[in-house]
């Protein structure tokens, strides 16, 4: 009999990238304990595209974290929360 695998979730907000930074870590980590599934998700910037764009480096940054972890709708996010066995949050300080 196969044992059970356990799904965790480390939702996260990242505005300059620390926060992403954080939660990669405690994902590598996770990944080392048998039978453990990890999924990595980002909230979207509350901020609006016009605001960041006129500030490149925090352009550049957003542009990296969309590469690396697309964001999904509040809404969509919530529904999968029951799909999972334990949730990690990640939030920069401001919060």
């Amino acid at each position: 009999m196969s044992e059970k695998v356990s799904k965790i979730l480390i939702l996260f907000y990242s505005r300059y990238g620390n926060t992403a930074k954080m939660a990669e870590e405690i994902a590598y980590g996770a990944k080392e304990v048998p039978n453990t599934s990890i999924t990595l998700r980002r909230i979207a910037d509350d901020v609006p595209a016009d605001v960041i764009s006129e500030n490149p480096e925090w352009s550049k940054t957003v542009e990296d974290l969309n590469n690396r972890y697309p964001t999904s709708e509040i809404e969509v996010l919530v529904g999968e929360m029951s799909n999972y066995d334990a949730i990690i949050f990640g939030s920069p300080t401001r919060f």
